[in-house]
């Protein structure tokens, strides 16, 4: 736990942020210079990881296979996949769920201080991560067109706030969630229930509209489906 949690610590605020234009969720990975592997932290390990999804597949399933092989599909055991506490990244935040972890960490011994400190490393590295992005968004702002440098000030305040606090915004939810499965995304689970209180929040006080809490929830899809790309492996290959 230690040595996982260290190395993430170390890597993942240094790695330099990537804002497209026109987006309205940040956080993106780069590509070496030849396009081919993707460059910074990979949670799901190297590209061995993706070749053993071929070797437990099913031998007398050749369609199974090449799925497995582009690293769509992972047949390894119903415990290989998990959806992580993604309500409490929105309610709690990093901030606070560190805390946590340490004072559990402070009445434990053995493996269990050692994750419980493992864990509030993390959640300080998503913070550390997350304050990056705010910052390459309050530089852009600063000569950008009024239209995005708004946007770009608004995402900048976001990215100052979440995942560190709890989010108050369906906007805020969204980033935060993102920032979190750029770290340990596995699955979605239901963000249908888990943002729904966000979006009703914002859309009765007028915050927020149906076609801009859309367009954020599509920003969330491209960005599931294109950005967190599996060791290099294009959706569109």
């Amino acid at each position: 736990f230690s040595a996982n949690a260290i190395g993430f610590a170390h890597v993942y605020p240094r790695l330099t942020p990537l804002v497209r234009e026109g987006e309205l969720i940040v956080g993106a990975r780069r590509r070496d210079p030849d396009g081919r592997h993707l460059v910074g932290w990979i949670p799901d390990g190297t590209i061995s990881y993706v070749e053993g999804f071929a070797r437990n597949a099913p031998p007398d399933r050749p369609d199974l296979q090449a799925i497995a092989q582009r690293g769509l599909l992972s047949p390894q055991g119903s415990f290989n996949h998990k959806v992580v506490d993604w309500p409490a990244l929105l309610h709690v935040g990093c901030r606070a769920l560190a805390a946590r972890a340490r004072d559990i960490a402070a009445q434990r011994t053995g493996a269990e201080r050692d994750f419980a400190l493992a864990f509030a490393l993390g959640h300080d590295t998503l913070i550390a991560h997350a304050q990056t992005y705010a910052s390459v968004c309050c530089a852009l702002a600063q000569d950008a067109a009024p239209d995005r440098a708004a946007e770009l000030r608004e995402l900048a305040r976001i990215c100052a706030k979440v995942p560190a606090e709890p989010a108050e915004t369906f906007h805020e939810a969204v980033q935060s969630l993102w920032f979190g499965y750029m770290a340990a995304g596995d699955g979605v689970g239901r963000p249908d229930v888990y943002l729904r209180e966000f979006y009703e929040r914002d859309l009765a006080t007028g915050r927020i509209t149906p076609e801009r809490a859309q367009e954020l929830i599509e920003c969330l899809l491209i960005k599931i489906h294109a950005d967190l790309e599996i060791l290099g492996v294009l959706v569109d290959d």
